[in-house]
């Protein structure tokens, strides 16, 4: 078994304080001849971690197949000093493969007791906000602008180990851990990614806001405690778009302005006024002459509201208003409160 060590300065602005104690964060890959830990063999475990504000870069590098099990025992030894395992899908393959790889020697696993922080899962949960053709590590990476020497995908490299194990070559082993290495580095230096979807829940201060010349929408501008690292443009809706750029989002909003109406949900309780064009409450229609109002169905029991709405935010918890009964375009009104805004934002950003 080969071990290296090293250290490097991995260029990415994002705090790791918001995924777990920076100490105790441990960064891995592993890179294996298959998919199975049955039927294939662990041959590199790649970690990164911090110390004393430094990075510091691993690898444990089996330079044949008898070394997997001093492989596996090495690694073990080292993350039993850390509490929260990154990985970029690791959930889905690494620590399954490690811990089938570890019953096979009846070793125990450190990792089980360990909180997992994938960040391909992370990356998934809005994906839409990410323009990216696939969620592969490296196409995260070139969103960011990030350069890689290696040019080989995981499973290139199988057949390149197995040569190297018949015929150890200097050169196949570069490649080999060159594309460990840059996997690996490359986990701390995607993270800013994360950011498009922190700022789904993350405060803000509203700097600006406005109606556009043509007065058909409303323009929002809200700041944010951090970066995005990319521009980024998203639709929410037809009516409603995000752009994402430095610490800030911008909403544009289309605005209608007019006269809309709210359905009562308890129709039964209200009568329908034939005259004026709108229901009120049974407490209120004993004052009303008789011939002039009649028991309210679902379409009719609503009340008239003119003002400037904006589109609705499903879960916002703000009254709904319509066109029409059923109308498939809904709205609330803009009001004056100054908490009213902000709350519609959050609203806003909680249901993309």
């Amino acid at each position: 078994m080969k071990t290296i060590c090293k250290e490097f300065c991995p260029q990415f602005e994002y705090p790791l304080s918001a995924i777990g104690d920076p100490g105790k964060l441990l960064f891995f890959d592993i890179e294996t001849t298959g998919l199975s830990a049955r039927s294939s063999c662990l041959y590199l475990i790649g970690t990164v971690n911090v110390e004393n504000g430094r990075f510091m870069l691993r690898q444990w590098f089996s330079e044949s197949l008898s070394d997997e099990q001093t492989v596996l025992r090495s690694f073990f030894e080292f993350a039993s000093g850390f509490t929260t395992l990154v990985s970029f899908n690791g959930e889905t393959f690494d620590l399954r493969y490690l811990t089938d790889c570890a019953a096979q020697y009846g070793l125990a696993s450190p990792l089980l007791q360990m909180e997992s922080f994938d960040i391909l899962k992370h990356l998934r949960k809005k994906r839409a906000l990410l323009p990216v053709p696939n969620f592969k590590q490296k196409s995260i990476e070139q969103f960011l602008g990030l350069g890689r020497e290696d040019r080989y995908t995981g499973g290139e490299l199988i057949e390149v180990y197995e040569n190297y194990c018949r015929n150890p070559d200097p050169a196949a082993e570069r490649f080999l851990l060159l594309h460990n290495e840059e996997d690996i580095k490359g986990m701390p230096s995607i993270l800013p990614a994360l950011s498009y979807e922190d700022a789904l829940r993350a405060p803000f201060t509203i700097e600006d806001a406005g109606r556009t010349k043509d007065g058909q929408k409303l323009e929002v501008f809200a700041k944010f405690p951090f970066a995005f690292p990319r521009p980024v443009d998203y639709e929410f809706s037809e009516e409603i778009r995000l752009h994402f750029e430095d610490c800030r989002i911008e909403f544009r909003i289309r605005l209608f302005e007019g006269e809309l109406k709210y359905f009562y949900p308890d129709y039964k309780n209200y009568y329908y006024l034939t005259e004026e064009g709108y229901a009120i409450h049974k407490k209120l229609a004993s004052f009303v002459d008789k011939s002039v109002r009649v028991p309210a169905s679902a379409s009719t029991a609503f009340a008239r509201m003119s003002g400037v709405f904006l589109p609705s935010v499903p879960d916002s918890g703000f009254p709904l208003f319509y066109p029409e009964y059923r109308a498939r375009e809904s709205w609330h009104q803009l009001e004056d409160r100054a908490d009213f805004l902000p709350s519609y934002l959050h609203a806003l950003l909680a249901a993309v």
